[in-house]
């Protein structure tokens, strides 16, 4: 993924207060661009545009997906670097 940052602004690097967990948009006040986000209790990533944060939604729907039907967090990473070898980066 391209420009995605913990805790700051990809573009100026201005350290950003943690979101409220979940997925959203705001603008940076370092720089006031238009950052996107995908937060939890631990950390806050901040991306340059929208198309990053669908990709990263949709592993986590699978992820919650594959926890129903009863696979633990392990098979889910191994799952997930098996899929990162064989396919093309977007």
């Amino acid at each position: 993924m391209t420009g995605a940052r913990l805790n700051c602004c990809p573009f100026c690097r201005e350290i950003i207060n943690p979101a409220d967990p979940g997925l959203g948009d705001t603008n940076c006040p370092g720089c006031g661009r238009r950052l996107w986000f995908i937060a939890d209790r631990s950390a806050t990533w901040f991306f340059t545009n929208a198309a990053d944060l669908d990709r990263i939604q949709m592993v986590l729907d699978e992820q919650r997906k594959m926890l129903e039907l009863g696979f633990d967090y392990l098979d889910i990473v191994e799952i997930m670097m098996e899929l990162e070898e064989r396919l093309p980066e977007p």
